[in-house]
């Protein structure tokens, strides 16, 4: 019944021990909501981030592809799943496929600085450090306050300043 379907505490509880490095109850808590509901994306993406995290790369692939299948989560959620597959691309050095993925992510939740930002990195370990940089501050307009995306920003406003300057030596 009606009970049976209700997961959000159990979601919500995940999330919890999730975030706390909790990496053992979160998984205990996903069965629990896998069982009462098999659709909900949270147990997928919480399973390929730690799948992930443990450089299982394999297992966590087959739960972000998961993640994208079941119907019961956010956009957010699949745009997360979309940049946890970039990720596994971008570690097996597959580049194209994986600024692919970061874009599906982007166009999926155009608000969350993420996909953006994910991009950005990626661009700028290519020294593509214009297209980065816009991508950079994309991500800055929607996560003012995250230092991580300042810093990089920073940091990648100096490179493309460099290779100017190195252009005008030349």
């Amino acid at each position: 019944g009606l009970l049976m379907n209700n997961t959000v505490k159990y979601e919500t509880t995940a999330l919890a021990y999730y975030n706390e490095g909790n990496f053992k109850q979160a998984l205990d808590t996903c069965k629990i909501i896998e069982d009462k509901n098999s659709q909900v994306r949270l147990i997928y993406l919480v399973r390929g981030n730690i799948s992930l995290r443990n450089g299982k790369l394999d297992e966590a692939g087959t739960a972000y592809k998961k993640a994208l299948q079941v119907t019961k989560g956010s956009n957010l959620q699949k745009a997360d799943a979309f940049i946890g597959l970039g990720r596994i691309a971008s570690i097996r050095n597959q580049s194209d496929s994986a600024l692919n993925y970061y874009k599906q992510a982007t166009n999926l939740a155009p608000k969350s600085s993420k996909g953006y930002f994910s991009q950005a990195v990626l661009l700028e370990n290519e020294k593509k450090y214009d297209d980065a940089l816009g991508l950079l501050e994309k991500a800055q307009k929607l996560a003012p306050k995250d230092q991580v995306i300042t810093a990089v920003s920073n940091e990648t406003r100096k490179k493309v300043a460099l290779a100017r300057d190195k252009e005008k030596q030349e």
